[in-house]
């Protein structure tokens, strides 16, 4: 957007707020020039948004390994059970 602004000075102009009790996302910016700080709010949706399908791709992924790593944690247990019973201690 060409702003003479740092990324830490940007951070300090923008809160991102989510209600629990909906799944909207407000972003409110902080600036002396009300249409630059509308422009700012809508820029940093859009990159959300555009970014969006990446990160739930991402949680699939994320997910389908703690799935598999829950299954062979579980498969690990139930062979170490098994094998507990025909050699007891």
């Amino acid at each position: 957007m060409g702003l003479d602004l740092t990324a830490d000075e940007l951070r300090g102009r923008v809160v991102a707020e989510t209600p629990q009790s909906n799944t909207l996302l407000t972003i409110t910016v902080s600036d002396t020039d009300p249409t630059r700080a509308a422009a700012i709010a809508n820029a940093l949706a859009d990159q959300l948004i555009a970014a969006s399908p990446a990160i739930q791709g991402r949680q699939a992924e994320f997910q389908a390994s703690i799935d598999a790593d829950l299954k062979a944690t579980q498969d690990q247990i139930s062979s170490t059970k098994h094998r507990s019973r025909r050699y007891p201690a």
